[in-house]
């Protein structure tokens, strides 16, 4: 599958510091941030403080439980994890940067 230049695949189990990144669909809509997770399902966290040990401290965001397909994000927190094994997991209009 080919990415577009505003779409970005990540990794489970893996914190990501992200903020939001420009986006336009074919007919030059704006891109609401979302994440879509294929091939399994996995919790969606999200906090907008650094957790100690993700997933710990940082909440599941609505819809990201036990996600299978696309949810949308109503803002753009800080840190991101996905726990659980998914074979592809694409963010759209989000950037992502692990945290070491």
């Amino acid at each position: 599958m080919a990415l577009r230049e505003y779409q970005q695949e990540i990794d489970a189990d893996t914190l990501y510091e992200i903020k939001k990144k420009g986006g336009v669909s074919g007919d030059g809509q704006q891109l609401k941030p979302n994440i879509e997770v294929i091939g399994a399902t996995a919790d969606i966290y999200v906090s907008n403080e650094e957790p100690d040990s993700a997933p710990t401290g940082m909440y599941i965001i609505a819809n990201g439980e036990a996600l299978e397909g696309g949810a949308y994000f109503e803002y753009i927190p800080n840190y991101l994890y996905v726990d659980g094994s998914p074979t592809t997991i694409i963010l759209s209009g989000i950037s992502a940067v692990e945290v070491v």
